[in-house]
């Protein structure tokens, strides 16, 4: 009925085994002088084979020493590992 409290935390950490682990990313931020450099860089980090999947999670519009420019932050995730067969 009772059981030692180290085996209850090492059934617990057993059960979520099966939940995936997070992946490994890249986050890339940078500035460009219009919206479609930023799409054209992107374009070209989707088609590197380093990456499974890549997105753009934030993109703003802003004045930097009188330059309109667009700040940008872009999430490239790896290829999660394989398991050996």
């Amino acid at each position: 009925m009772f059981d030692d409290p180290v085996k209850k935390k090492n059934k617990r950490k057993i059960r979520k085994k099966g939940l995936t682990p997070a992946k490994d990313f890249m986050e890339i931020s940078g500035y460009a002088l219009t919206e479609k450099e930023v799409l054209v860089y992107m374009k070209r980090l989707q088609q590197l084979s380093y990456y499974e999947t890549t997105f753009l999670y934030r993109s703003s519009h802003l004045l930097l020493e009188g330059q309109s420019v667009y700040k940008f932050i872009i999430y490239c995730y790896m290829p999660g590992k394989k398991k050996a067969g």
